[in-house]
């Protein structure tokens, strides 16, 4: 069948039939679709040759039909389209003149993996951007091909269950709202960004607030392991995150070369975390599934003078549901590096038998090496032969072990000669809890 040719100036003022089985072209024509109107095609529309389209209403774009369009919008040859109406397009976005998102909505619905691509590199700037369907594997792909593309300033991305496949494009989220990017939330069904190198998800950012990068992969096993990161000012900034879905051997990060501290490193998966532009430290924070990945107790990145995988400093863990996740706070990206690993650091707590509380400055304290270090949600308990707590506390990053060691007092009165208990918590994964004795002595 031959394509419908539209030329002139049309308005549609109400619902219209659809057109059947054919593929909508423009030449040079003028058509606006007014709030109120439905338009749909079901075929390709295929916009050209200076053509200005202005879709106030809403359009639908089918695969009702075989042509080689079917399905597909594609504008061409100078022509624009614009307007504040939404769209809705069962197969692919091809973009090689002019889109004006203004406020408008298009909704990417297939079955079919789908493509925002251009034949000749334009980037499409899309206001609301929203990804819906129910195919499987890789028809669950909303797939940038060949090119980058933005959502604005003012508009939204949902992922809803769907997975965006940027390869080896960036997609950049330009809303600073910490919750311009939103995704399913059902464990398992998740919807998330997967890129390859050097493809990102890149979001501007302007708050302390907690900005989600919902990142994962399908290539080969499943996973979606998010990260967020909270800047520590309100400046303006910009980061880029990448999921890698494999050993990091592959990439020349080798699992093996760490430093003496680190235990071992994950083999599954790494990150990669980049700051883009702005200075500001941040808090960052990667989860992952202990079930399926092991459990971990600290983050690693790849320091490339040394060739090793080199601890970050305190971190913290946490566990909820069925997601644990490592914290780094206020990570300055001084480094220069972008490559994250989750590992295990060796436990070498020092934990001494005794101390002398004598007040000669020596040894006056039960001090605990490496404690907060490795664990800064420790807490320390002590007590006397009868079981009574005669000191406490929980430590957390702001108010470490180490600023309040044990002076041998209870209630202002310094304890005798002798042996008491401990019992500490480190909060870990593993709910590793350590005890033992501990004596004061006379000196």
């Amino acid at each position: 069948m031959k394509p419908l040719i539209a030329t002139g100036m049309f308005a549609f003022l109400l619902a219209i039939q659809p057109f059947l089985s054919q593929t909508m072209y423009t030449s040079g024509a003028q058509i606006a679709i007014l709030n109120g109107a439905v338009f749909q095609c079901n075929g390709g529309f295929h916009i050209n040759s200076s053509s200005q389209i202005t879709n106030d209403g809403t359009l639908y774009v089918t695969r009702f039909s075989s042509p080689t369009l079917a399905g597909t919008i594609k504008i061409d040859n100078n022509s624009l389209l614009s307007g504040t109406g939404s769209y809705h397009i069962e197969q692919d976005w091809i973009n090689n003149a002019t889109f004006s998102g203004s406020s408008s909505t298009v909704e990417l619905y297939g079955d079919l993996e789908q493509f925002i691509t251009s034949d000749n590199g334009t980037i499409t700037t899309f206001n609301n951007l929203q990804l819906v369907g129910v195919g499987t594997g890789i028809n669950r792909r909303k797939s940038l091909l060949n090119v980058n593309s933005n959502v604005s300033p003012n508009g939204f991305l949902s992922l809803g269950d769907r997975e965006l496949y940027t390869g080896t494009n960036t997609l950049t989220i330009e809303n600073t709202d910490p919750a311009s990017v939103q995704n399913s939330s059902i464990f398992g069904n998740e919807g998330f960004v997967s890129s390859l190198i050097p493809g990102n998800l890149i979001r501007n950012t302007n708050s302390q607030d907690s900005y989600l990068f919902p990142v994962g992969s399908s290539d080969g096993t499943l996973r979606y392991r998010p990260v967020h990161i909270a800047p520590n000012s309100s400046s303006n900034q910009e980061f880029a995150v990448r999921f890698n879905n494999y050993n990091s051997d592959n990439d020349g990060y080798l699992v093996a070369s760490h430093e003496n501290s680190i235990s071992q490193a994950n083999t599954l998966f790494y990150h990669s975390i980049e700051r883009l532009s702005g200075t500001s430290s941040s808090d960052i924070q990667i989860d992952y599934i202990p079930a399926n990945d092991g459990n971990w107790n600290s983050l690693a990145d790849w320091h490339s003078a040394l060739a090793m995988w080199r601890a970050i400093g305190i971190t913290s863990s946490l566990s909820a549901s069925n997601y644990a996740s490592i914290s780094k706070i206020s990570w300055d990206f001084s480094n220069n590096t972008k490559e994250y690993i989750l590992t295990n650091l060796i436990d070498n707590i020092v934990i001494p038998s005794g101390f002398t509380p004598n007040g000669d400055g020596t040894n006056d304290q039960w001090d605990l090496l490496n404690l907060d270090q490795q664990y800064p949600e420790n807490e320390v308990r002590i007590f006397n032969r009868w079981g009574e707590l005669l000191f406490e506390h929980n430590s957390s990053k702001n108010d470490p072990y180490s600023d309040n060691p044990w002076d041998g007092k209870f209630q202002g009165e310094q304890m005798p000669v002798g042996s008491y208990y401990y019992i500490i918590n480190l909060n870990d994964t593993d709910k590793t809890v350590k005890n033992g004795v501990i004596s004061i002595i006379k000196k």
